[in-house]
């Protein structure tokens, strides 16, 4: 396939039926400097990074804040396998102001530190589980509860009850999407109403490949491209990939084309209606177009704002993200 048809197609993914309230023109301006890598952790003792240091932009981190620190409710992080869910999971974590906030953890193998924080973990050879552990969490009356996954029906039915006593409490679902998440923790709590009373919002992670920024090279996207992705041509100057016949191997990234890796992110913040929606038992696609119509930015979006800033390529995105 011709890179430039590739393009297009991309941007008939994201551009569907039109960027409607929120998508990337109405970000266009905000766009933030290119991400970071993000930190690999060392060390179970390291803390993970804050979510506007792993890629999440300045305003959505806001956002994000606010949700996290209502009083009470459910936020899930979710992402498929080795796509950064627990990293999402920690980094949201550290949005809380533990020092003011009592905060009780209860975490099945740590992946990172938690500062602030008391722990419990399980007892495996005692055939505790996390479920069976809420109960000692709550019994110290936490302010937040963080649960590292919801796994089973026990652990979702008492991450939910949680979540209407008074506690906000912080949990992780692995799924490939946001909507997919919520539904998932409907299975697994078998309550629907459960679900819809407590969650909160829904957080989306996946990794891309950082762009090489000493063998990179940028090209002019097509007119069609600009047009078909609804982007101001005015404010699109070059877009950014590996290189194309390099005369030598870069020795930065060895070849490779791209150095470390950063997050996208998508939100999805649970309103009145999108409770009534998820009552209703719909399909997935119900809870996504409720979720735009909030305002919701599409992961998809999300990357090619940062193709704009040059921190990543159109091939990275279409490689690593859902179509």
């Amino acid at each position: 396939m011709k890179p430039c048809l590739t393009l297009v197609i991309f941007a008939l993914i994201l551009t569907a039926k039109s960027f409607a309230q929120d998508g990337v023109r109405n970000h266009i301006d905000a766009v933030d400097k290119p991400a970071s890598r993000v930190p690999e952790p060392t060390e179970r003792t390291d803390e993970a990074p804050q979510l506007t240091e792993a890629g999440m932009r300045s305003k959505l981190a806001g956002q994000y804040r606010e949700l996290v620190n209502r009083p009470q409710g459910l936020i899930l992080c979710t992402a498929p396998t080795d796509s950064g869910m627990d990293a999402a999971l920690y980094g949201t974590l550290r949005m809380i102001n533990t020092s003011q906030k009592k905060t009780v953890a209860v975490i099945q193998s740590p992946t990172y530190r938690t500062a602030g924080v008391t722990c419990l973990e399980p007892n495996a050879s005692e055939g505790q589980s996390l479920a069976k552990v809420i109960p000692l969490a709550l019994d110290q009356k936490p302010r937040v509860l963080f649960v590292s996954q919801i796994v089973d029906q026990e652990t979702a039915k008492a991450a939910c009850r949680a979540a209407t006593g008074g506690q906000m409490v912080l949990s992780a679902v692995r799924s490939e999407s946001v909507e997919e998440a919520i539904e998932k923790l409907c299975d697994l709590s078998n309550s629907r109403e459960s679900a819809a009373s407590t969650i909160v919002a829904v957080l989306g992670q996946r990794y891309v490949r950082l762009l090489c920024e000493n063998c990179k090279e940028g090209y002019k996207p097509s007119p069609k491209l600009i047009e078909a992705a609804h982007l101001p041509a005015d404010k699109i100057d070059l877009f950014f990939r590996t290189p194309r016949n390099a005369k030598q191997v870069c020795p930065q990234c060895q070849g490779l084309g791209y150095v470390g890796k950063t997050s996208i992110f998508e939100l999805l913040t649970v309103t009145a209606p999108m409770r009534r929606i998820i009552l209703e038992n719909p399909k997935t696609s119900a809870i996504r177009q409720e979720a735009r119509k909030n305002g919701m930015v599409y992961i998809q979006e999300e990357a090619l704002l940062k193709v704009i800033n040059g921190t990543t390529s159109i091939d990275e995105i279409l490689r690593a993200l859902p179509k």
